[in-house]
């Protein structure tokens, strides 16, 4: 990685310091050097809700260049961090320069992720009426037993 560290952009980002935002388009991926990064994402309240939290070595903000699709999450600096940005433009780079394949297996599997993330939105859409149907049978049950119980 030595030799993508020193043709890339090292950053720093302060504490509080918002790296990137769930739906903003994924045109890098980040290495962290130094810090913690928190991920988070958008609850249905609209609070943020924290994902993971990264430190040293570890690697985020490459499933939007492994899809081409939006960010699926949010990044933030947890603590003062420097990272390594890794640009799209730079990974096809080295994919062209790449073992065919070595090539092909990289898109293979991002095909694959996309695939499988694709159907994981479909559960999930396809699960909330039915959950939310049953959440709402149970508040009325229990609305019922409270009722019961204080006689109203």
């Amino acid at each position: 990685m030595s030799d993508t560290a020193s043709a890339l952009g090292k950053r720093r980002f302060e504490a509080g310091d918002i790296i990137f935002m769930e739906g903003d388009p994924g045109t890098e991926t980040f290495l962290i050097q130094t810090g913690r990064v928190g991920l988070m994402k958008r609850g249905a309240d609209g609070l943020f809700e924290p994902l993971a939290t990264l430190g040293p070595g570890q690697v985020f903000g490459e499933m939007a260049l492994a899809t081409k699709r939006p960010r699926a999450a949010g990044a933030r600096a947890l603590e003062d961090c420097q990272v390594i940005a890794v640009s799209r433009a730079h990974i096809d780079e080295k994919l062209k320069d790449a073992d065919p394949f070595i090539a092909a297996l990289f898109r293979i599997l991002a095909g694959n992720l996309e695939s499988t993330l694709d159907r994981k939105r479909e559960v999930e859409r396809a699960g909330r009426p039915r959950t939310d149907a049953v959440l709402k049978g149970r508040q009325e049950a229990l609305d019922r037993a409270m009722d019961d119980l204080t006689g109203a």
